[in-house]
């Protein structure tokens, strides 16, 4: 990922700056507008490593696409069991609120797939948008949060990521939500980081890593063991400032199942 300045950008006065008073200097403007493009970055890292996350816990598999995001290069396969991924037909599907029973069928996959596969008790379950809907709506669900007398989402909002709402706690399971959307980078349209019909079983128990390889912004340069790199050059002509971060993030689910 870069960023792109005009270098004679620094030379103009900023917003709020008038001829009259001391303003900044074009290298505190070049600091600032640094400082600034670093974060816009960082903040795009960390969508990054989320949508990776979201392939991994949904799909079981992460997928490695070429610079212009079209073409899969390779696909890393974590070995999740395929009875795991779980549809539910007929009358059992979660819009049929009157008959299906959520919470019994998220009590038999947890017992009997993730505790028996992975020996791993399930104590969160995310939904997304279209799961949480119906199953708000189901009228077992309905019954068992008014006899816990539950709130919605009352959880001290600051505990959580922009965009996640806790449900409740029912059986021992921590319910939420997470309703952040990210753009794709080829077709420019915004998708849902969970998937809006699905949900996912999870252990806060579970093993994972967060791993990064070592970075080199040109193959004749020094290796960097660090996070994120950043690496600032300006143009052959002197026009331009450009500011390139790189990172090599991987993430790790030890106990797919």
């Amino acid at each position: 990922e870069y960023t792109e300045t005009n270098a004679h950008d620094f030379l103009k006065r900023q917003p709020g700056e008038t001829i009259y008073e001391d303003n900044q200097p074009p290298i505190a403007r070049a600091r600032r507008k640094l400082s600034e493009d670093m974060a816009k970055l960082n903040d795009r890292f960390d969508v990054a490593e989320e949508v990776q996350a979201a392939q991994i816990l949904f799909n079981g598999k992460l997928r490695f696409l070429d610079k212009k995001g079209q073409d899969t290069i390779t696909e890393l396969d974590y070995g999740r069991e395929a009875s795991h991924d779980v549809v539910m037909t007929g009358s059992d599907t979660w819009d049929n609120v009157n008959n299906a029973d959520p919470f019994e069928q998220i009590e038999e996959m947890s017992n009997d797939l993730v505790l028996e596969d992975s020996e791993q008790v399930v104590d969160r379950c995310i939904m997304g948008r279209e799961a949480y809907k119906w199953f708000i709506r189901n009228r077992e669900i309905r019954r068992q949060l008014d006899i816990l007398k539950y709130d919605i989402g009352r959880l001290d909002r600051a505990l959580l990521r922009p965009g996640a709402n806790y449900v409740a706690n029912l059986g021992g399971i921590d319910f939420y939500t997470y309703n952040m959307k990210y753009t794709d980078p080829v077709s420019g349209t915004k998708v849902s980081l969970i998937p809006e019909k699905e949900i996912l079983l999870a252990s806060s128990q579970a093993k994972t890593s967060r791993l990064y390889g070592a970075i080199s912004e040109k193959i004749d340069q020094p290796t960097h063991a660090v996070r994120r790199y950043p690496y600032q050059y300006p143009t052959p002509d002197g026009s331009k400032v450009i500011l390139e971060m790189f990172t090599r993030p991987l993430l790790v689910l030890h106990d797919i199942d």
